[in-house]
């Protein structure tokens, strides 16, 4: 890769929320999305791991009633914001998960060690490993295959 290429662009729909209610199942935050937002991320992640770029910032999509229904929270109020932003800090184990909800933006810093450990959490939603849980920063992250309408086994074709 050149020094002066362009960045990987997101593509996708890429979800990212928590639910806002006392229930407990689910109430940390979830993240899905289709199979092109994945694997974009993916790129995206090895930029930064590979330090082409300190930041990048990313679009998340509207959570849809087909999205959270699947885990059966559609009448469950929630809340996500517009952006995720991921830092690469100097210190390989660091990590903190930041909630900015003036700005609408998750602030995810991590060092090297951590965002190679998210980096290979998108890689095994991708195997159909979904449906499992990250803690990142005290705050534990559930990682979904795609939502909206297919089930586990239907996800990599």
């Amino acid at each position: 890769m050149s020094a002066f290429s362009k960045p990987t662009e997101q593509q996708g729909r890429f979800y990212l929320w928590r639910f806002n209610d006392r229930l407990d199942r689910y109430r940390e935050w979830n993240i899905t999305a289709d199979e092109v937002a994945y694997s974009s991320i993916i790129e995206i992640c090895e930029e930064l791991i590979l330090h082409r770029f300190s930041h990048r910032t990313l679009t998340i999509s509207s959570p849809t009633s087909k999205i959270i229904s699947v885990l059966g929270s559609i009448r469950r109020r929630l809340y996500y914001p517009q952006r995720l932003r991921i830092e690469l800090l100097p210190h390989e184990h660091g990590i903190s998960f930041e909630v900015d909800e003036p700005e609408s933006m998750i602030l995810f810093r991590a060092g090297y060690v951590v965002l190679t450990d998210w980096q290979r959490s998108l890689e095994g939603v991708l195997r159909n490993e979904g449906d499992f849980c990250m803690n990142i920063g005290g705050r534990r992250v559930w990682f979904w295959w795609y939502l909206d309408g297919y089930r586990r086994k239907d996800f990599n074709r």
